[in-house]
């Protein structure tokens, strides 16, 4: 380093800004420098315009970040700062629905190596709070509810397999008594979506999920076909499985 350089950055016209129930992000780009700015930079930086140009002129500033994030992790992995459950700090960035730019330093931009990547992972949140099971299609799937702490903002519907896979990561799958244990809360975070709240910690009245010990096409909180109308949306829309698999959508404490 041997300049630091203030530059600004312009908002994309057609993304400015995107928010509301699900929080706000600015999308913006790396702007031209201008020519006079330029003539002030020290030779061993203007020669660097070219890089300049060629890398980052144009795109969006977030992605950059992110991709200087994962860059760093690969060459020094220790220097990332986790959370205990080996989460990233900040991270997953807030999920806007129907916006494909990346969450998450480790999350791959091509299509099907993020899938991979997705079902690899342990789910964010603390523990997901199963609220029946469902043959969809016929696959046999596992539904409910994605807390932290004792407020859940999202659902999720994942296959019998992957909820294996995820306890065997170490992740929590619990079940008890929700209708009488939890509250519907939404009202105070704008009413659009369902957030529970449970009233005592979830170690209080849960108990370890067991597949064994559901019943199949089982439901005992909500509506089957909403259940089934989810699983459906979470195996086809990858958006939907992103922001539900991270827990993408939980809104600033």
């Amino acid at each position: 380093m041997t300049q630091h350089v203030l530059h600004p950055v312009a908002p994309d016209q057609p993304n400015t800004l995107i928010g509301g129930l699900h929080g706000l992000r600015v999308y913006a780009s790396w702007a031209e420098i201008p020519a006079a700015a330029h003539q002030r930079l020290y030779k061993s930086t203007q020669i660097l315009k070219a890089q300049f140009e060629s890398e980052l002129r144009g795109r969006e500033v977030t992605s950059t970040m992110i991709r200087v994030l994962h860059f760093f992790a690969r060459v020094a992995p220790d220097i990332v700062a986790r959370e205990e459950t080996g989460e990233w700090v900040g991270f997953p960035l807030p999920s806007q629905p129907g916006v494909i730019a990346l969450l998450h330093p480790e999350e791959p931009s091509d299509l099907t190596a993020a899938h991979a990547w997705l079902d690899g992972r342990r789910p964010g949140g603390d523990a997901r709070l199963v609220c029946g099971r469902l043959v969809v299609d016929g696959v046999d799937c596992v539904v409910g509810f994605t807390f932290v702490g004792q407020h859940a903002f999202l659902p999720f519907a994942e296959s019998v397999d992957q909820v294996a896979a995820d306890m065997g990561l170490g992740y929590r799958y619990v079940t008890g008594d929700i209708a009488s244990e939890v509250d519907d809360v939404s009202v105070m975070f704008g009413g659009r979506d369902l957030v529970l709240f449970s009233r005592h910690p979830l170690n209080q009245w849960t108990v370890p999920f067991e597949v064994q010990a559901v019943p199949d096409s089982y439901i005992y909180f909500g509506d089957p076909e909403a259940w089934g109308r989810q699983i459906d949306l979470n195996a086809g829309d990858y958006l939907v499985r992103r922001a539900q698999r991270l827990n993408a959508v939980v809104p600033d404490s």
